[in-house]
């Protein structure tokens, strides 16, 4: 017999998430930074081109969910190496100023958003995290970037937050972009960017 053509299906249009107030990144009495991240990310749904909050993925939307964390986790906020403070995350698995990154990371776009790893400092990002290593000191640590630019520094320099500052958060770390042109830097400094 004849064959009966199928409808053809119409593509549906991606859900747009809807925007919801994030628990949160503070840690609860005796809990750990992984334990916190579990807490915090049971609810939530990623979504491509969006936060993890539901807001579209853009500057100004990471900059004020940045402020949201510094808001819970203010300036000088202990943060210090010992196992509370490990994390194993999209990133990888770390602990002090590594957890910090790599948390901060996943709850601004959401554990499963995509990762990549590359070396092109040239396209630095709002909400990228760095992990910056000196190879003529063996220093190495790891912030998120909250601005490129920087109020006392100019356009030629970042503005960053990170953990473990004297086992301490800090919300006013700074770099400049020429660091980056140095061969003791470039080879082994890594940006994680989800977006």
């Amino acid at each position: 017999g004849p064959t009966i053509p199928t409808e053809p299906t119409t593509p549906t249009e991606p859900t747009t998430p809807t925007v919801t107030e994030l628990p949160a990144f503070k840690l609860q009495d005796g809990e750990t930074v992984q334990q916190m991240m579990t807490r915090i990310m049971a609810n939530v749904t990623y979504t491509p081109g969006y936060l993890s909050n539901g807001q579209p993925i853009t500057e100004d939307n990471i900059k004020a969910l940045l402020a949201e964390i510094e808001t819970s986790m203010p300036e000088g906020t202990p943060w210090d190496e010992d196992d509370r403070f490990n994390y194993s995350g999209k990133l990888g698995y770390g602990g002090a100023c590594n957890s910090w990154g790599y948390a901060v990371s996943d709850y601004l776009f959401g554990k499963e958003a995509p990762l990549t790893k590359h070396q092109n400092f040239d396209q630095l990002k709002v909400g990228d995290v760095v992990w910056m290593k000196n190879s003529a000191t063996n220093y190495s640590h790891v912030f998120v970037i909250t601005s490129l630019t920087n109020p006392y520094w100019g356009p030629d320099a970042f503005s960053a937050c990170d953990g473990n500052r004297s086992g301490k958060v800090s919300w006013d770390s700074d770099g400049r972009f020429s660091t980056f042109d140095k061969p003791e830097i470039a080879s082994g400094t890594y940006i994680y960017s989800r977006y």
